[in-house]
């Protein structure tokens, strides 16, 4: 199987984004980012190829706090004003248990996740774990004004800033906030001088849809240095609308971009089973079903792989 795997991943060889990752990326974080990305798209398909969905990823809730209004967010308004931010025991220990079950790739979610209160924190973590991926998906503001204090973060081969954007400028503002465009550019301005891995994570809607999905915006993505986009297709949208979504997706697969989706992974299968089997755990180390449901399986101290193995609010998001 090993070595089946080696020959599909060599035959789905983006030869322009190995270019430009070879020019733009440290080599450091490429290599980072690879491996741990390789290792963890090894284990799903050996999960699919075995009927298993066991956690191969984390989503570390670091803290609910946002001060933007950004429509369609998941968080509710009054734990979006809740400045309460994940403890760095609660954190390290969720990290650990995630490693103990093999797992390389983090992914700090929120609320807006960096923040000028979660910065050190975060930074303490990703140095910790040098071996294992960190994403952070951000509004990209602190990336933009208060770029000083991320300098060590951002110099991390294994930290890796995923940047939300729907759109153009008049998009984006009116679906993020008026000056959120803004931080983008900014953001990636700084990331890319610094030789940063860095990605985007574009929200799909109705009212996006042609856009988002244009060749004129992922186009845009990768003039500004992105490496990789995750479209998140919305819930909402009729079943006809993500299969043409995903018809969209396969056929942006051609650009210099690695690009996964929310509905199938990034191989670019019709199946569930395909995609990362991420682990939500809250700031107060209860384990969800998923990031939107927030279903509680237990406390990660004392859940066992076997339980969240078997529940089927969780099981559900990677059935085939």
């Amino acid at each position: 199987m090993l070595y089946q795997f080696a020959k599909d991943s060599s035959s789905r060889l983006n030869l322009g984004l190995a270019a430009r990752s070879l020019r733009d990326v440290r080599l450091g974080a490429l290599t980072t980012f690879l491996f741990n990305y390789l290792v963890q798209e090894y284990d799903v398909k050996r999960q699919e190829a075995n009927g298993l969905v066991i956690p191969t990823a984390m989503d570390l809730e670091v803290s609910t706090f946002c001060p933007r209004r950004c429509r369609g967010c998941y968080v509710p308004v009054d734990e979006r004003k809740d400045p309460s931010v994940i403890s760095y025991g609660t954190a390290s220990r969720a990290i650990g248990k995630g490693i103990d079950l093999g797992m390389r790739n983090f992914n700090f979610i929120g609320g807006e996740p960096l923040q000028n209160r979660t910065i050190a924190l975060i930074e303490r973590l990703v140095a910790e774990h040098p071996s294992r991926n960190f994403f952070c998906c951000t509004n990209g503001e602190l990336l933009a004004t208060t770029q000083s204090s991320l300098d060590g973060l951002v110099s991390k081969n294994n930290f890796s800033a995923a940047l939300s954007v729907d759109g153009f400028k008049e998009t984006n503002d009116k679906l993020r906030g008026r000056g959120s465009y803004g931080w983008i550019v900014e953001a990636t301005r700084y990331l890319h001088l610094r030789g940063c891995f860095y990605g985007g994570v574009v929200t799909v809607r109705e009212s996006n849809f042609e856009e988002a999905l244009s060749d004129d915006f992922v186009d845009s993505l990768i003039e500004q240095g992105l490496m990789y986009t995750l479209f998140a297709i919305t819930d909402d949208l009729p079943e006809e609308r993500k299969r043409e979504a995903l018809k969209i997706i396969r056929e942006l697969k051609q650009k210099p971009l690695f690009i996964y989706n929310s509905l199938t992974g990034h191989t670019g299968a019709d199946s569930r089973g395909c995609m990362a089997r991420e682990l939500c755990v809250n700031k107060d180390g209860k384990v969800l079903s998923n990031r939107k449901e927030r279903i509680i399986l237990g406390d990660i101290d004392t859940i066992d792989v076997e339980t969240i193995s078997r529940d089927p609010d969780w099981r559900k998001r990677f059935n085939s």
